[in-house]
């Protein structure tokens, strides 16, 4: 699936499928909206500009089972992304790593995650 459209709609869409192969190693995944769209794993994101999510929903019900937190600097193994915005997506086995910040924003822009109890969100 090429990229080059910048709006995907009503497709199941694996992420790993997106990678830029050509790119250099960590150049993020980036510049897409997705609209209704399953979104499908396994792979963990990190997001590096901005990100939003808006009605989508996740398979879990706790957000500390997706939410990976990391100190700044340089990570292995991560999908980087930046400027990607999902709207009424359903993600499938997906991570999401950052810092203790983007936690709440993640949590407001998901239907189905029940709101933490968790001292570190702040």
């Amino acid at each position: 699936m090429s990229t080059d459209a910048r709006v995907v709609e009503d497709q199941t869409v694996y992420l790993a499928d997106l990678i830029d192969r050509s790119a250099a190693p960590n150049a993020p995944l980036h510049g897409i909206t997705f609209r209704r769209c399953t979104i499908r794993g396994p792979v963990i994101i990190y997001p590096m500009g901005a990100f939003s999510t808006n009605r989508c929903s996740w398979q879990v019900s706790d957000i500390s089972t997706l939410f990976y937190e990391l100190a700044d600097g340089e990570h292995t193994g991560l999908l980087p992304v930046a400027d990607l915005s999902f709207e009424d997506c359903d993600f499938q086995n997906i991570g999401v790593a950052g810092s203790p910040a983007l936690r709440p924003l993640l949590e407001a822009g998901f239907q189905n995650l029940e709101p933490s109890t968790s001292s570190d969100i702040g």
